[in-house]
């Protein structure tokens, strides 16, 4: 068993060796094993890898030393739990809006899942993560329904300055509200232009949204308040209450201002929950009017 192990070990870094001695993207199959992602995590520099996760359909490219990468060597997987979750309305009718749409690993997934689906409104501000995710888009062949936005969503239409980390890539914080780096870490400072999701898809009938935007989830939603109330969208959003404090916000705060939307929340990963806050998590939020059934159906099918 153990040497079959350090087999796959060897040859799997082989391959990742040779692509980043080259700088090309090199194909990994799923499931290498816990110890691969330290060796890579010493080894492979600069170079790029295509993966093909077990839970989300499509290919992605993305560096070699990523901890994406780390995490897919680990698991097979890019992240199980939410996939599951989207399966519940994969029949849903209309378009999709994606807030931080990192390399494309949501954007693409439901593109090719969700056969009702339009349209996917990409919005990916961070430079780094836009070109991969435009690349990824080209690599499954949805440019013509997967549309990347590399604006910085927010409450009003104006110009921001976006602070980014090395080795933090699809990680953009809105400047003066970032986390203290290290001290060796300076931070890249680069101006946006903001969108207002309602000003976005105007005339678009939305069916999701799902936003993970490092705290500034508020600003979003607060600008996206026309659009909701015009189509009733599902919503699923990060609520970290750390980071929403960064930005003069609390997790009790945002999800008052759903509330007010006419809507509820759920924890999302266990729709029999009510937030306790300070919450921490992903939420799941519907309509007032197909809340409750929706959340039983849900919650009935996972147990």
């Amino acid at each position: 068993m153990w040497l079959n192990l350090l087999r796959d070990i060897f040859i799997r870094i082989s391959r990742l060796l040779r692509g980043a001695a080259a700088g090309i993207a090199t194909p990994v199959s799923n499931r290498v094993g816990a110890p691969v992602a330290t060796i890579h995590q010493r080894i492979v520099k600069g170079g790029f890898v295509i993966i093909r996760p077990d839970d989300l359909e499509g290919e992605y490219e993305l560096p070699g030393a990523s901890n994406t990468f780390a995490s897919f060597l680990r698991s097979g997987s890019y992240n199980l739990p939410v996939t599951r979750l989207l399966r519940f309305f994969a029949a849903n009718e209309g378009s999709v809006v994606i807030v931080g749409a990192d390399l494309g690993f949501w954007p693409i997934h439901i593109a090719l899942t969700f056969h009702r689906c339009h349209k996917v409104w990409a919005i990916e501000p961070d430079d780094r993560a836009y070109e991969l995710l435009v690349r990824n888009i080209h690599r499954n062949d949805l440019s013509d329904k997967v549309f990347p936005i590399p604006n910085c969503a927010w409450r009003k239409c104006t110009e921001i300055s976006l602070v980014t980390f090395p080795g933090q890539l699809g990680r953009a914080y809105v400047r003066g509200n970032q986390p203290r780096p290290d001290e060796n870490q300076a931070g890249n400072v680069i101006k946006k232009s903001t969108v207002t999701l309602s000003a976005l898809v105007p005339d678009q009938k939305i069916s999701l949204i799902v936003i993970d935007v490092n705290g500034s989830e508020f600003s979003v939603i607060f600008g996206a308040r026309q659009l909701i109330e015009r189509d009733r969208p599902i919503l699923i959003f990060n609520c970290p209450h750390g980071m929403l404090s960064w930005y003069g916000h609390r997790s009790d705060i945002l999800e008052r201002l759903v509330l007010e939307l006419g809507y509820s929340c759920r924890e999302a990963l266990d729709t029999r929950l009510t937030l306790l806050h300070p919450f921490r998590g992903l939420v799941l939020a519907m309509h007032q009017s197909v809340a409750k059934h929706v959340f039983k159906e849900i919650a009935q099918v996972r147990q």
